[in-house]
């Protein structure tokens, strides 16, 4: 009898842990003691902040090695020139004179055409990949309204030395601006500043510097950075752009009359910058709507444009 109940006591005792017996079982449900489970945060924690730390400093080498990349191929991407030279002057026997003129340690070229008993001189900025020779016509249009024109070509383009930049468009234009006021003793009040596309960030910079005539920007854009954010909108455009050709800035310091035209089938530039560009300049001012995608509306709109062009100028010259 005394034998059984001390076999009973034995097995209930071995079944059962004591302090300091030196038999301990696994601990149930996974459960670990609080140093133990903290040793582990900590390495999950470092861990974690390790992987962060490499998404940090990739994320910044891809963005410093696109602003590199970007930096050197925005140049042909914002100044598409163009070299070929298809007409000349001579071709519709107009009497010319070849203009070159030092800027920036380079030559600017142009062409000054006059016309007999001239109302005034256009001071004509054309868009781009073109150059002088393709914009004869507008020379032809501008004969028909009574004034001689000069035209001339940004660095760069046509036979214009150098590289294009913002600044040397700016430059160009006031050399040329400096040539007919100092060398050809043109009153500014004769001097029609004109601008298409591209080209009217060169008049808006020099229309914000002098006082002219009179101003006509056709199917210009609000800036560089306006124009490449509304065709991609996911691109960081002003962080990176250079050449940003701020015409909206300019607007309010341009202090001769001003005539708008855009239109709304323009798919470069839509017509809202046409209208900002308006709507943030000093009266006098006009503005004519017009129909035709950009490039096109002249030819399209071209009863329009005789309207409009005639009813501002005729005040003025």
């Amino acid at each position: 009898m005394n034998d059984a109940v001390e076999k009973t006591v034995d097995k209930v005792a071995g079944g059962c842990h004591t302090p300091g017996s030196g038999t301990e079982t696994e601990p149930p449900g996974g459960w670990q003691p609080p140093a133990t489970a903290a040793r582990r945060l900590r390495r999950l924690g470092k861990r974690a902040l390790a992987v962060l730390k490499r998404i940090m400093v990739l994320t910044v080498v891809a963005i410093f090695g696109f602003y590199v990349i970007f930096s050197f191929v925005q140049r042909n991407l914002i100044f598409v020139t163009n070299h070929t030279f298809s007409h000349s002057p001579q071709e519709y026997d107009w009497k010319y004179e070849e203009v070159w003129l030092d800027v920036a340690g380079e030559k600017t070229h142009g062409w000054f055409i006059p016309v007999d008993n001239a109302r005034g001189v256009a001071l004509f900025s054309h868009g781009n990949d073109s150059n002088i020779s393709s914009n004869l016509g507008t020379v032809r249009w501008l004969r028909g309204l009574g004034f001689s024109t000069l035209l001339y070509d940004y660095g760069g383009y046509g036979e214009s030395t150098g590289r294009p930049s913002e600044k040397r468009v700016y430059a160009d234009g006031l050399a040329m601006w400096d040539y007919l006021v100092h060398q050809r003793h043109v009153p500014p009040e004769k001097i029609l500043l004109y601008g298409v596309s591209f080209g009217g960030g060169a008049t808006c910079d020099l229309a914000s510097r002098v006082h002219c005539g009179a101003v006509i920007l056709d199917s210009t854009f609000l800036s560089i950075p306006d124009a490449a954010f509304e065709r991609y909108p996911w691109f960081p455009g002003r962080w990176f752009i250079h050449h940003d050709f701020d015409n909206k800035s300019k607007m309010g310091k341009i202090s001769a009359p001003l005539l708008v035209l855009h239109s709304r089938d323009d798919s470069l530039y839509p017509i809202r910058h046409g209208q900002e560009l308006f709507a943030l300049a000093p009266e006098p001012k006009y503005f004519q709507e017009t129909q035709g995608d950009h490039g096109t509306s002249f030819e399209i709109s071209k009863k329009l444009y005789e309207q409009s062009w005639s009813q501002f100028l005729a005040p003025l010259f």
